[in-house]
């Protein structure tokens, strides 16, 4: 069963003076090696057709059964594909021979967009459908140790596009409870310019799952993914449970009402795996509206229930780079753009290497988000109504993002408008140039950072190891930070790093906070002013959050750059255009948790496209709560994300 709830416990706000001090953070690693997705030739065609074909229409499983490694095996472009297994059309082992298998449109390649340009919805005329059938669960799956498999240009779908009452089901699953070793995992499975939807109607039971991995050297490029939807907040448009990785997910549109993406969750069946080296750029993570505001959708019993829209609780080695994250609000959970938290699968403590650790987060955009990321170092305190202990993990960049409108006009029960949340003390966290902008909505709650620290539930004292925030630009909120029960900064934060930051007002805050309070660190470059009029952006009216001439903190950071976003290097790993090629630092083995260690699957990867969306600025927030009602909230707030 997954695990999709989080812990991150109830905070005290403690204004007490601290004394600066500074030590160096260790960096995160980037991945080892990433996927190779270098379009492959093959020496044979085999086609499927209504007539005059290799095989008909109703033979597509007989055409994969039968085909050798360096086949390209072409469907008829328009067509309807039913499986008659419940499982789907079955990806087989391929034991002899090399190469690729492709499966794709026979449509000519300039009837779709190039490699490494988004397939969008409006090519669905040429693309083949893969359907589920009407009783089964899923339209296509993997067999165990399935390999080399290409899918291009095809569209999954329920059979006309109608809902079905088979809960838990998924367009692609591509993994398995037999693979319980890794030479037994499937591999080397790649989505190109696929477009997979479910049923897109209110009150619909929908389809939970768009692809489901479980292997190494998988991914989807290029595709779109959306319409995904359940009652239970559980959907995802890509999740991997337990495969090792490598995983490239690139320059996707990926849409679903739970975790848009989740790694891990669930107990992996290879002891000690813990999926690594995952490449995830150039993403558009979204949640249409009308899951909120709509209520055709938000009632009923198939109402859509929403989540978080990144969501990582078994990882280590992963890039987040140039993606944009649209749209998260309060419901089954608090709405936040990212979660790391470190879960277990089962409640009885099975898979204890669990970890999250080594991850990149750098030149994403935010935007409406309830709340920005929750960073979680997890550890042996977690319990087992939880998903059990795990590894405490580690070594976290969140760098160069832009946040704009956090917050929003929700019921009390939520403190929304949180910029980071860090619980149970992970190791070597650096929060640097960021700018946080354009709050939405008109009640000020939240806080800009919030601390766990020797909560009586969590069991014991979680500091913060090597902490860094550097060079960022943030709103204050109602309290500017709760520390737990640390009596100050330097028992929170031993070794923090806390410069060239500016805060922004109004001073005082809706909950009492003075720029004269001693709870925040002075000097070392730091600031506090009125309001986001006094940072000096462009314009800030229109949304453009770059710094005038004027403005006072022009190279004014650490490293002499602008304070908040760098975008020279915002825009270049935004723009496709100045996307550089990732080269791995090793392409021989696959480093995974405890004593797993991948197979040397990995190579290289190739570079990918993404449009992004310019930000809007929201109404800035205005009125006040009192103390008493934030913590009530923020209790509120920590009860539904357990």
């Amino acid at each position: 069963m997954l695990k999709t709830k989080l812990v991150f416990p109830v905070v005290m706000l403690l204004p007490t003076f601290v004394a600066f001090a500074a030590f160096a953070a260790t960096a995160p690693e980037l991945p080892r090696v990433y996927v190779d997705t270098a379009m492959p030739t093959t020496s044979v065609t085999k086609t499927v057709c209504s007539g005059g074909c290799d095989y008909r229409n109703d033979q597509l499983q007989k055409a994969i059964d039968d085909a050798q490694l360096s086949t390209t095996i072409l469907l008829q472009a328009g067509a309807t594909y039913t499986p008659l297994d419940d499982r789907g059309f079955i990806l087989k082992n391929k034991t002899t021979g090399s190469g690729w298998i492709i499966i794709r449109t026979s449509a000519p390649n300039t009837s779709l967009p190039p490699p490494g340009t988004r397939l969008t919805p409006s090519y669905s005329s040429v693309m083949p459908k893969l359907v589920r059938s009407s009783a089964g669960l899923y339209a296509l799956s993997c067999d165990v140790s399935a390999h080399h498999y290409r899918i291009i240009g095809v569209e999954f779908m329920n059979p006309g596009n109608v809902d079905t009452a088979r809960g838990g089901a998924a367009f692609v699953a591509c993994a398995s409870s037999q693979e319980t070793s890794l030479d037994m995992q499937n591999h080397h499975i790649l989505f190109d310019r696929v477009y997979i939807h479910g049923p897109s109607g209110p009150g619909a039971a929908g389809v939970k799952f768009g692809i489901v991995f479980g292997g190494q050297n998988d991914g989807v490029i290029d595709s779109t993914i959306e319409e995904l939807v359940s009652n239970d907040g559980e959907s995802k448009a890509v999740g991997n449970w337990y495969g090792a990785g490598p995983m490239v997910v690139r320059n996707n549109f990926l849409s679903a009402a739970g975790e848009n993406i989740m790694v891990g969750g669930a107990s992996p069946f290879i002891v000690g795996l813990t999926p690594s080296d995952i490449e995830f750029r150039h993403n558009y993570l979204y949640k249409p509206l009308k899951w909120k505001d709509d209520t055709a959708y938000t009632t009923g019993p198939n109402r859509v229930v929403t989540k978080n829209l990144f969501e990582l609780k078994n990882a280590k080695r992963v890039l987040i780079e140039g993606n944009v994250f649209e749209n998260a609000w309060p419901d089954a959970q608090t709405g936040y753009g990212m979660m790391f938290t470190p879960r277990g699968g089962g409640s009885i403590g099975s898979d204890p290497w669990t970890i999250v650790s080594d991850v990149t987060v750098r030149s994403n955009l935010f935007k409406n988000c309830t709340d920005g990321l929750g960073v979680s170092g997890g550890g042996s305190t977690i319990s087992l109504a939880q998903g059990g202990p795990t590894q405490r993990g580690g070594r976290f960049l969140i760098e160069n993002n832009l946040f704009v409108g956090l917050g929003g006009d929700y019921p009390t029960g939520y403190t929304s408008g949180n910029f980071v949340i860090v619980a149970l003390g992970p190791s070597d966290v650096q929060i640097k140039h960021n700018t946080v902008a354009s709050y939405a909505g008109t009640t000020i709650r939240g806080s800009a950072f919030t601390f766990t620290y020797g909560v009586s539930n969590d069991g014991g004292l979680f500091p913060l190891q090597n902490f860094v925030l550097q060079d960022n630009i943030f709103h204050a909120r109602m309290y500017v930070m709760a520390l737990g029960e640390a009596s100050n900064l330097s028992t929170l934060m031993p070794g923090y790093t806390w410069t060239n930051n500016v805060g922004i007002g109004p001073w005082p805050t809706s909950g009492g906070w003075n720029i004269s309070n001693p709870i925040l660190p002075k000097g070392n470059g730091n600031d506090y002013v009125q309001s986001e009029v006094n940072i000096g952006y462009a314009n800030l009216v229109s949304g453009d959050y770059h710094l005038a001439a004027t403005s006072p903190y022009r190279n004014a950071a650490s490293d002499g750059k602008d304070i908040g976003v760098d975008w020279a290097l915002f825009d270049s790993q935004q723009d496709p255009a100045n996307y550089p090629t990732l080269t791995p630092s090793s392409t021989t083995t696959t480093s995974n948790s405890g004593s797993i260690t991948g197979t040397g699957l990995a190579i290289t990867t190739t570079t990918s496209p993404s449009p992004t969306s310019p930000p809007s600025p929201p109404t800035p927030p205005s009125i006040t709560e009192t103390s008493k009602h934030f913590l009530g909230k923020l209790k509120q707030l920590m009860d539904r994300v357990r």
